[in-house]
């Protein structure tokens, strides 16, 4: 029997403000462990609560998460084999935005084959905190509106079988909905979701603006490189799959991502008719999941079976209130009514659960050749992941060590330090070639810097020293790391040369885990594994 890992995702409006009852929390629970039965659910919408730091990815309030630790007890109360946790994600906006700034949960069975559907997998096992995605790019983050949030874990198969690792990226799109151009707000949902190309974990290509032979029109136009590990991106999307322009906007995750319950033909409504007046009338398509396809470097562990929709609470709730079929329009309305009232859930308000129905997919665990248990959690506190694979200490964790640097911030400005006394006209020849990468990488949006980046590498024997344009470059490129920016993976070889160190580094290529030795023959040696953003410890 294949091994399927369920997962879901779902909306729950305006989790945490107010404060959700006890009932709802029994119905929430009732509905992900009775009707759904999965291993993994992501929710969206859960608030951030009062007196909470301004920037992206800052905590969120202790009120928020103990009533997500109320929804905890519930699921382990009803499921106790299950060794059900969860983790919760920071701010996924700053609070310049004013608006749509929200968090994301992440609710999972350490052991689903002790308590779950019959094919479920071994084992599912925490590898590194939620991180708010961000755009690594000079400037800033500039990704429109809230940004998704990652979390990587593995999933065991069968007991001794290696894990699987994989990322899970969850969104909950900006509005307006169902718009693509800026109108007159500075984010919509269909530029947010071509944006998603430029985050480093998702890549692909996104619709851009330019002008080619003397036309100016939208061309397709890559932005970094597809993930290299097993990847489900799920949550609301704002933006209905069944509309003109939809093709345009999905283009890169449709091309590169299987959708699993949504797609352009066939469209699966997750969310209902704010009217009472319009009983059990389905109004959009936003809640999707969608799971990373093989493409020219990488074969998936994980893989769509082909099963995926969503589970209609509405409906049952009003089936389980007037049980005589067929209703009458006046019964239907009639249901409604009690329904709205103590299911849906109006923006800030006290009744109901939800505006949005849970959407779900099975998902086929194959070993593969990329089954790898060598891969060990690592914090991403701080953007300072690199840190903490490199320098980190096992501390205990809710499912097990985590390896954590508590000198992270004095290892970065160590860094820092470093670079500024080492680009100088003595000492760049021998970090010319990484430090010229991770500026072009750096400076990927901003033209000038980009072209003079580039200028270096078709100019080996140039001397940029004495120009204002390297001055202002350097300037900026330290200010990143200063400023808290994650590490890139082009800086691996100035950071060994900063620590005196040797770092084998671990990553996935053509299916295979492969590595290569950085500054060898150093007395301190450490092992690393990247994806994307993420660096995590690596025991062989």
């Amino acid at each position: 029997m294949p091994i399927t890992l369920k997962v879901v995702s779902w909306n729950l409006r305006t989790f945490g403000i107010p404060k959700v009852p006890a009932a709802a929390l029994d119905y929430i629970a009732d509905i992900i462990v009775g009707d759904l039965d999965p291993d993994i659910v992501c929710l969206q919408e859960i608030q951030i609560g009062s007196y909470v730091g301004g920037t992206i990815g800052s905590d969120i309030s202790v009120g928020i998460t103990s009533q997500l630790d109320d929804l905890l007890n519930r699921l382990m109360t009803r499921q106790p084999l299950a060794n059900w946790f969860y983790t919760v994600s920071g701010t996924n906006n700053s609070d310049r935005a004013k608006s749509m700034t929200d968090a994301y949960a992440f609710f999972c069975k350490g052991t689903p084959s002790a308590q779950s559907h019959a094919d479920a997998p071994y084992a599912i096992t925490f590898l590194q905190a939620p991180r708010i995605l961000r755009q690594n790019r000079y400037g800033g983050d500039k990704f429109p509106g809230r940004r998704p949030g990652l979390i990587t874990l593995d999933v065991t198969p069968t007991s001794g079988e290696p894990p699987v690792p994989f990322n899970i990226i969850s969104w909950h799109a900006p509005t307006p909905c169902n718009t693509f151009g800026k109108t007159k707000h500075p984010t919509s949902s269909g530029r947010a979701i071509n944006a998603l190309a430029t985050l480093d974990d998702i890549g692909g290509s996104m619709q851009v603006y330019r002008t080619v032979d003397g036309v100016r029109d939208y061309i397709f136009e890559r932005q970094g490189p597809l993930p290299q590990i097993d990847t489900i991106i799920l949550g609301d999307f704002n933006y209905r799959m069944d509309i003109n322009y939809s093709d345009f906007v999905y283009r890169n995750l449709t091309d590169n991502f299987q959708p699993c319950v949504s797609t352009y033909r066939n469209t699966v409504l997750t969310t209902y008719s704010p009217d009472p007046n319009k009983p059990f009338q389905g109004s959009s398509s936003y809640d999707n999941i969608f799971v990373l396809k093989p493409h020219r470097n990488f074969r998936p562990g994980l893989s769509f079976t082909g099963n995926g929709g969503s589970f209609d609470f509405i409906a049952a709730a009003a089936r389980a209130y007037n049980v005589v079929q067929p209703w009458t329009y006046a019964e239907m309305k009639e249901a409604w009514y009690v329904c709205y009232g103590e299911r849906y859930k109006l923006q800030y308000s006290k009744p109901g659960v939800s505006d949005h129905l849970p959407v779900w997919a099975e998902i086929t665990v194959t070993q593969s050749s990329l089954g790898n248990s060598h891969i060990k959690a690592t914090s991403s506190d701080g953007d300072n992941g690199v840190f903490h694979a490199l320098f980190g200490v096992a501390f205990p964790g809710f499912n097990g060590p985590v390896y954590y640097d508590g000198q992270a911030a004095l290892h970065r400005q160590q860094f820092a330090t470093y670079l500024v006394n080492t680009i100088t006209p003595m000492g760049f020849a021998t970090i010319r070639t990484p430090v010229v990468a991770a500026m072009i990488r750096y400076f990927a949006t901003t033209p000038d810097y980009l072209a003079s980046a580039k200028f270096l590498v078709t100019n080996p024997t140039f001397n940029p020293f004495g120009t204002d344009r390297w001055t202002e470059m350097v300037a900026a490129y330290i200010q990143g790391i200063l400023g808290g920016r994650p590490i890139m993976v082009e800086e691996l070889d100035l950071l060994a040369l900063c620590f005196n160190s040797t770092i084998k580094l671990w990553f996935i290529d053509d299916a295979e885990y492969k590595s290569r030795i950085i500054n060898d023959g150093q007395v301190n040696r450490g092992e690393i594994y990247q994806s994307g953003q993420s660096f995590f410890r690596y025991q062989p």
